[in-house]
């Protein structure tokens, strides 16, 4: 499904015809969006990892005291 529901139900109800550059425009609108968030994330999983090694690191510091 490359429509949300509601454009679908709009889409029906006015009789316009899904134009395959109709799909097109819609597929490179969630692909860019895709990327947006996997940019996110990456990021997310930085911070985390990066979160990860200092807790690490005053674990081992806490065990050589």
């Amino acid at each position: 499904m490359l429509l949300p529901q509601s454009e679908q139900i709009q889409s029906s109800s006015k009789s316009k015809r899904i134009t395959i550059d109709d799909v097109k425009k819609r597929l490179k609108e969630i692909e860019q969006k895709n990327m947006l968030e996997q940019i996110e994330i990456d990021s997310f999983e930085k911070k985390v990892r990066a979160y990860q090694r200092k807790v690490e690191n005053l674990k081992t510091k806490k065990t050589n005291e």
